[in-house]
């Protein structure tokens, strides 16, 4: 998996994760149990941890 990230709605974390890609203004990521996930890059900020 790739660079372990923080997936963010403003000021509130919304979780934690593995980043898997971007594509289309989407980042996919693994969260901390293991589902997948994409957030809309227009609506979250993510950072490296």
């Amino acid at each position: 998996m790739g660079d372990k990230i923080e997936v963010l709605s403003g000021d509130d974390e919304i979780e934690e994760g593995s980043f898997i890609g971007a594509s289309d203004n989407f980042v996919v990521w693994v969260d901390d149990d293991g589902d997948m996930n994409t957030s809309d890059l227009n609506s979250v900020t993510v950072r490296k941890v």
